[in-house]
């Protein structure tokens, strides 16, 4: 079962770990081997991302419960917005 929602706190762990997942799995077909280790090995911090979904709109990626994919938007102003990432696991 797929399913879109927005974010909790308790979901920053498994935001990261889908993250990881993707630019290791999927972006490594785009990008150099230097490129995916220096963009895969930046600090990402659990209380970080709850300030993200604190500020900003960010929903999980569900396929049977489990969390395989983030969507994160931030709002300049109230006409603008800007995608800051949009990460889904190879599932």
């Amino acid at each position: 079962v797929f399913h879109i929602r927005r974010s909790v706190h308790a979901d920053a762990e498994a935001i990261i770990e889908s993250h990881l997942n993707s630019i290791k799995k999927i972006c490594v077909k785009d990008y150099s081997t230097d490129q995916i280790v220096a963009w895969s090995s930046r600090p990402q911090k659990p209380h970080l991302w709850c300030q993200t979904m604190d500020r900003d709109y960010v929903w999980t990626v569900e396929i049977n419960t489990q969390i395989r994919g983030y969507g994160h938007l931030a709002q300049m102003n109230d006409d603008e917005g800007e995608v800051m990432g949009l990460y889904l696991a190879p599932e």
